[in-house]
C-alpha cells in the first residue's frame, strides 16, 4: 500500500492519521527508530515554520528564519538535511516545500490584515 492510500485508508477508517501510523508505514527506505527520529524531525520543521510565520518577536523571526533555512536548503551532503529526511521517509520534497511555502505566506499576509487600520 502506497503512502498516499495508506492516508486515505487511515483517514477513512479513523477521520485523522496519527503519527505513529505514519511512522509505521513502509514508505520510503528508513525503517523502526531511524524513521521515527526523521519523522519526529521533519515534523518539527514544518510546525515550527508554521508556528513562526508571521512572528513579531525576535525570537519567534529567528526560530522561523532557522526552520525555513532548514526547508529551503537543497543540500543533501548532511544525513539530517530537508530533501534527505523527505525521500527516506518517501515524501516528495518539493511538493511539501512548495505547500510550506504557501501557507507560511498566507499566514503573513493574514497576520498583515489583522494589524492593519482603516482611518
Amino acid at each position: 500500500m502506497s503512502f498516499v492510500e495508506n492516508v486515505a485508508f487511515e483517514s477513512s477508517r479513523v477521520g485523522t492519521v496519527l503519527l505513529e501510523d505514519w511512522i509505521d508505514s513502509e514508505s520510503g527506505p528508513a525503517l523502526g527508530p531511524e524513521r521515527a527520529l526523521m519523522s519526529a524531525l521533519l515534523f518539527d520543521g514544518v510546525i515550527t515554520c508554521l508556528n513562526y510565520a508571521g512572528c513579531n518577536t525576535a525570537s519567534g523571526q529567528r526560530r522561523f528564519r532557522e526552520s525555513f533555512a532548514w526547508v529551503a536548503s537543497a543540500d543533501t551532503e548532511y544525513i539530517f538535511s530537508y530533501n534527505n529526511v523527505c525521500e527516506c521517509l518517501g515524501v516528495d520534497p518539493d511538493g511539501l516545500r512548495l505547500g510550506l511555502i504557501n501557507a507560511c505566506n498566507s499566514k503573513v499576509a493574514a497576520s498583515r490584515k489583522k494589524s492593519r487600520r482603516n482611518f
